[in-house]
């Protein structure tokens, strides 16, 4: 198993993207939860992480 050193981190809970400040901060990376659809609508990302992802000037990682 390979061990990285710790990196700083911070914790964002928002419950709405129009209350976050994309571009607030000097991250690097910035991870994000979504809810999955159902069916074929499943397959694709949500508005908000869609739209999260084209503002952002950071890494966007989108987990399900």
């Amino acid at each position: 198993m390979v061990r990285y050193d710790e990196a700083p981190s911070s914790i964002v809970v928002t419950s709405s993207h129009r209350d976050a400040n994309l571009n607030d901060t000097e991250s690097e990376t910035r991870v994000m939860g979504m809810r999955a659809r159902a069916g074929v609508k499943g397959l694709i990302l949500g508005n908000t992480a869609e739209m999260i992802i084209h503002h952002c000037t950071s890494n966007v990682v989108v987990l399900r």
